[in-house]
């Protein structure tokens, strides 16, 4: 009796129980979920981790290659701030070799092909550099258009805490197809040789 009631209970709010679970949970939609924004009258609404990994993938041909991919679900992203944010880390060969990164966004399975950039960073020969990234962003514009915006820092020396500011990247009016199933996909280019960049973990959060 317990359990009708609380099916029709979800029902009657578009919520969803879990099949044979023991306990009453209810499963609401990602979109329409919301908290209290601590003692205030104001609500949060709640985005997530989409993907995360530590795929330690290198770099192993001399054309841009794909070391990390998220596919998006059609319309994860509908309304004007709501963003993913894209964070990574790797290390660079002890080489002189130029390395470059990027991220893109675009239909699955073309990236990195000729998908919209979001990110790139310098081109430099970076020998046996720690790297990681933070704001990276491709925020909603429309149905069809995303502003994305990313800045990296490259960690030249641990043992000091010091780190250089390098490369960045906006664009106002990239063509993102939000309401199709999307991939993200961190890439690098190393040109002149194999293993010379490898990347240890990321993550695609989206914020709504």
């Amino acid at each position: 009796m317990r359990r009708v009631l609380a099916v029709a209970l979800a029902a009657s709010l578009g919520l969803a129980l879990p099949v044979g679970a023991q306990d009453i949970r209810f499963q609401p939609k990602m979109s329409s979920t919301t908290v209290k924004a601590g003692t205030g009258t104001g609500s949060l609404t709640l985005g997530g981790v989409l993907c995360k990994g530590a795929p330690a993938a290198a770099t192993t041909s001399t054309s841009e290659q794909a070391l990390a991919t998220c596919t998006i679900p059609a319309n994860t992203l509908t309304a004007a701030g709501s963003r993913l944010r894209i964070g990574f880390t790797g290390n660079t060969a002890a080489n002189a070799n130029n390395k470059t990164v990027y991220i893109r966004i675009g239909a699955t399975g073309t990236c990195p092909g000729t998908c919209a950039l979001i990110y790139q960073s310098a081109t430099v020969g970076l020998n046996n550099q720690d790297f990681y990234s933070f704001n990276v962003e491709a925020a909603y514009k429309s149905s069809t258009k995303g502003v994305v915006k990313g800045v990296a820092q490259y960690l030249f020396d641990a043992s000091a805490a010091t780190r250089t500011p390098y490369g960045a990247y906006m664009n106002r009016d990239a063509a993102i197809a939000w309401t199709s199933a999307l991939d993200v996909t961190i890439s690098a280019l190393t040109p002149t040789a194999s293993g010379d960049l490898t990347l240890l973990d990321y993550y695609v959060e989206v914020v709504q």
